[in-house]
């Protein structure tokens, strides 16, 4: 058994053994009012079953909490059952896409794709898959995927991810017409974890429309929060075509590790634009500008 399917299924029986409720309890009348534990606790024993799909759907009924308000023991629930794989060779095939969608996005998505296509009970509900064939969609700037890829994880759990990945989506489609709508944010949404990645793709938006104010406003915002985020830099060389912003750049790109990049995974855009940065370099020392 690998580690990560280990770890996740040992975590699930260990949540579901140490908990008093049941999947039948889930069955029993409304007028029992179980406990939000016993719930989240019964459909996590779905998912014992081979029945994620039972599972979420159980948690999204009860997700609103009361006053429609969202509890986060639901959403973490949701998102540990999400994220559990139910079979070995899944996971193993999950971690090759995983590995190589970065420099080989093309490849992970067919991978991905085989994946989420085979008659297993694996694909339903397993929101790692479809998030990151959205990603690596992105990198290899098929939009119309990525939004596909989008969607289905959308389906299956809201989640800040998904959401940046919906915005980065229609980000990639809106890049070739300038009359594209604006990019907006929804309010009340919680984007804390995805913060510097959303202003990212604003910023570009808003450099798309030729609003140069807000992207400026929000690069120096994104300069004193993440100044060694590459992306920060090839935005700058948009904005103020300084080419000592190119040049850092060029360079932070240059000394990514595999490490830094898991940092910046969030960003399916990360460093795409080094050949074109580097032409544009060129073209302008040759006619001196």
């Amino acid at each position: 058994m690998t580690l990560r399917r280990g770890l996740a299924v040992a975590l699930l029986l260990s949540a579901v053994l140490g908990a008093r409720g049941t999947a039948k309890d889930l069955e029993k009348p409304a007028a029992e009012k179980l406990s939000l534990e016993k719930q989240i606790e019964a459909a996590r024993e779905l998912v014992l079953g081979n029945k994620r799909l039972d599972a979420l759907k159980k948690l999204r009924a009860i997700a609103p909490g009361r006053n429609g308000l969202s509890d986060q023991r639901v959403d973490r629930a949701a998102v540990e059952i999400a994220h559990l794989f139910l079979s070995e060779k899944a996971n193993a095939q999950y971690a090759v896409a995983e590995a190589t969608w970065m420099t080989r996005p093309k490849e992970a998505l067919e991978i991905l794709q085989t994946l989420m296509a085979a008659n297993s009970p694996e694909p339903a509900g397993n929101i790692l898959l479809p998030v990151l064939a959205a990603r690596a969609a992105l990198r290899a700037s098929d939009c119309s995927r990525a939004t596909t890829m989008t969607k289905l994880a959308n389906s299956i759990w809201k989640t800040p991810e998904v959401f940046l990945l919906g915005i980065q989506a229609q980000d990639c489609q809106n890049e070739a017409s300038a009359s594209a709508p604006e990019i907006k944010i929804p309010d009340g949404e919680d984007l804390t974890e995805v913060a510097i990645p959303v202003k990212l793709v604003l910023i570009r938006d808003a450099l798309r429309r030729k609003d140069f104010k807000t992207a400026k406003a929000q690069l120096a915002i994104v300069e004193a929060q993440a100044p060694d985020n590459p992306e920060l830099w090839s935005l700058r060389w948009r904005a103020f075509l300084d080419r000592g912003d190119a040049r850092r750049y060029l360079r932070l790109c240059s000394e990514l590790t595999p490490k830094r990049r898991e940092r910046f995974k969030l960003q399916p855009d990360l460093c795409l634009a080094v050949e074109s940065v580097e032409s544009e370099l060129k073209s302008g020392e040759k006619s001196g500008s």
